[in-house]
């Protein structure tokens, strides 16, 4: 599990995202208090971190009570994280550009 985390770090998750998304990856049908002990994630953060992992569409959560934690198809989450920064990227990118524009401007 804590491969995977580091990987969805280096992909742009915060460390508690990638900590709590490597653990339900692992362990589907958990709950906030299995992600909380089993991921090592503050109880007091743990669902403010599922809610921002199922706004992203990385995880859904059941209906019940306790609610019941499944996360999204790996291969979603990952080409999401990859467009994401690639589109940062680019955005990067073009600021460096409109950079050197300006400075050969007023020059």
């Amino acid at each position: 599990m804590y491969k995977v985390a580091v990987q969805l770090q280096k992909l742009g998750l915060c460390k508690y995202k990638s900590k709590a998304l490597a653990y339900i990856i692992k362990n589907p049908e958990c709950t906030a208090r299995d992600v909380s002990n089993g991921a090592n994630i503050p109880y007091t953060k743990v669902y403010a971190v599922i809610d921002a992992l199922e706004d992203m569409n990385f995880v859904n959560s059941g209906l019940g009570r306790p609610k019941r934690h499944v996360a999204s198809d790996p291969n979603y989450v990952i080409d999401f994280l990859i467009k994401r920064e690639k589109d940062r990227y680019r955005e990067i990118r073009n600021s460096g550009r409109k950079a050197l524009e300006i400075i050969a401007a007023a020059t």
